[in-house]
């Protein structure tokens, strides 16, 4: 068991992991606003399930819109520049959320704090990319799923703890915590090297090199159904029903996150040592399944924009 255990090491940079428990944090916060967005939205501002469901649309309708300025920014201006602004946009957006009273603010916030999760995205991943080597980069973002994963577990299960629907208030905490975690992240990041973000080739990262790259498009694929058909209901429609419908309590909800991500956290680094060096795991498909294993593992994965040039040709 312990040589198992010792296997199971990614073999990362100090960097990787300084970079991965910023994320950790950062995650932590996500955490805690995850499951009960919705829940707060409907029970405690009076927006209907509907709207708050697409409220929670918009973030995503943003950030997929706001990912491609931010996969360009992050090859002008450096990845670890743009994940500090998007962090701060973020932490503005969350820490707003205590004011809403309207569907009209729910949408104006959320969409700001999805133009941020956008950005977040290709910068994180470019980031991480420049900072691992090619060998191991799949070791780096099984590593990431798997802090983010644990970070969001642990979020849920504290938020559980303090969110109370007859009392506003309790949302609020979680609003500020969420916030002040972006902000831990953006200080943790000044402790990251900024790399150069550009690879030796120095050729501009095209959309129509990503089209081509039948490999990478199955990834996509692979991901989009497993976001759609798993995360996205457990993530978004089983608070709410557990809360309305089935009357389960505030902790028992954060359990059930706790259980759902934390499940995701620790399947990440076996997986990956599980099919790395196998030689269908090398193959187009084995490929396309080994990445959709690990990275639809984290929640509301962003497309990479324009840095996904680069990561799919290099793959």
């Amino acid at each position: 068991m312990r040589a198992y255990l010792r296997s199971l090491n990614p073999q990362l940079s100090r960097d990787v992991w300084i970079l991965q428990a910023g994320g950790l944090a950062n995650m932590f916060g996500n955490g805690v606003i995850g499951p009960f967005l919705i829940i707060y939205l409907h029970n405690v501002r009076g927006i209907s399930l509907g709207v708050a469901g697409l409220v929670v649309a918009s973030n995503s309708a943003a950030g997929l819109v706001s990912g491609f300025v931010g996969g360009a920014l992050s090859d002008r201006l450096g990845p670890r520049t743009v994940l500090s602004g998007a962090l701060v946009v973020m932490a503005v957006a969350f820490g707003l959320f205590p004011l809403i009273r309207s569907p009209w603010e729910a949408f104006a916030l959320n969409m700001l704090a999805g133009a941020g999760s956008g950005s977040f995205w290709p910068s994180q991943s470019t980031l991480l990319s420049s900072l691992a080597p090619q060998e191991r980069r799949h070791a780096a973002f099984a590593q990431q799923r798997m802090t983010m994963n644990l970070g969001i577990a642990l979020g849920g299960l504290v938020a559980g703890a303090i969110a109370r629907t007859d009392k506003p208030g309790t949302f609020t905490v979680l609003f500020l915590l969420n916030a002040a975690t972006f902000l831990v992240f953006v200080a943790v990041l000044r402790l990251v090297p900024a790399p150069r973000h550009r690879e030796a080739q120095h050729e501009p990262g095209r959309y129509a090199d990503v089209l081509r790259n039948h490999t990478f498009l199955s990834y996509i694929v692979l991901n989009v159904i497993f976001i759609g058909a798993g995360i996205a209901v457990m993530a978004e429609l089983l608070p709410p029903f557990a809360k309305n419908t089935a009357r389960v309590s505030e902790p028992a909800i954060g359990v059930l996150w706790f259980v759902f991500s934390g499940v995701v956290a620790l399947a990440q680094l076996p997986i990956v040592k599980l099919i790395e060096g196998r030689r269908w795991a090398s193959s187009g498909p084995g490929r396309s399944l080994r990445y959709s294993a690990v990275e639809s593992g984290s929640r509301g994965h962003r497309p990479r924009s324009s840095s996904a040039s680069r990561s799919a040709s290099s793959r």
